[in-house]
């Protein structure tokens, strides 16, 4: 019994491994007789073409391989079958790439401008752009963070001689402040109103001195505080048009002076510290002396 027992064995091992032989070789048969056909007829061009490939998981679509009235696309989706990541092509053929969160919402966009530039553009959980980096029709740089409502809050760039540029916008996105450099070197601070005017500018001149302009609601200049050309400080005041009706300031020799003037910005009068005492000048329009003293 033991030998027919034996017997038995050997031959089932064999015909287990006839059977294994026989599917190899049927597998290969079948790949040797589908890959030309998938490939256009001939295996040596290597080219598959289709209208649209699909890989599915546990019978559901995670990535697909197709195209749109734009052009090509490539997708992919998580096991709940939302996208979470597009390649495709944009607006004016240029390539683009989206992310999307588990929400379906838009997190993240890669792509090209319609000026041939790159840019990056990130999403709040709602889908709202909050930061866009791109560059400018310069050549230059550029970075945005937005509020929440889509509106512009801060801008960091370079303007076109390449000096920097830095603002700051109110909840509706108008401009609310603007740091720069100017062609000399030297920065400067803008502040604006609600209605857009200019109402404060901090920074520099030509020279290299500070000074403060103030505006008033309309976009006049109201007051001026810098250093005048001898070096010492001087406060510059106007009209509601922007005329200079005044000033107070300290002369090439350290004296001080304070001058009103007419409308048409002619020195009308002078009070000023003089070497044994102040003096008073008092002048015609014409700008000839009408009066002095001592």
């Amino acid at each position: 019994m033991a030998l027919n027992d034996d017997r038995i064995a050997s031959l089932e091992a064999q015909l287990a491994a006839h059977r294994r032989s026989t599917r190899i070789v049927l597998a290969f048969s079948v790949l040797a007789t589908t890959v030309p056909f998938l490939v256009g007829g001939s295996a040596s061009q290597q080219t598959v073409k289709a209208e649209k490939f699909e890989v599915t998981r546990a019978g559901k679509t995670v990535a697909i391989v197709g195209s749109d009235e734009e052009g090509g696309l490539i997708e992919v989706y998580n096991n709940d079958g939302k996208s979470v990541g597009r390649f495709q092509i944009g607006l004016e053929d240029q390539g683009q790439m989206v992310f999307y969160n588990a929400a379906g919402k838009m997190s993240l966009g890669i792509l090209g401008t319609d000026a041939g530039d790159g840019a990056l553009n990130i999403y709040n959980s709602e889908g709202a752009r909050i930061v866009w980096l791109t560059a400018t029709d310069k050549g230059s740089g550029s970075a945005s963070t937005f509020n929440k409502d889509g509106k512009r809050s801060t801008w960091l760039s370079s303007d076109s001689n390449g000096n920097g540029v830095f603002s700051v916008h109110d909840s509706a996105g108008e401009d609310a402040a603007v740091l720069y450099s100017g062609t000399n070197n030297h920065a400067i601070l803008d502040m604006y109103n609600k209605g857009g005017k200019l109402v404060t500018a901090l920074g520099s001149n030509s020279t290299q001195m500070g000074f403060a302009h103030f505006y008033n609601s309309t976009g006049s200049e109201s007051v001026w505080v810098g250093a005048n050309d001898g070096g010492g400080g001087q406060i510059d005041i106007h009209s509601a048009t922007g005329a200079k009706v005044g000033w107070l300031a300290a002369d090439t020799n350290g004296r001080g002076q304070f001058a009103v003037t007419n409308l048409d910005g002619k020195e009308a009068g002078l009070i000023s510290g003089g070497v044994t005492g102040g003096f008073i000048t008092l002048r015609n329009p014409d700008g000839t002396v009408r009066w002095s003293a001592p």
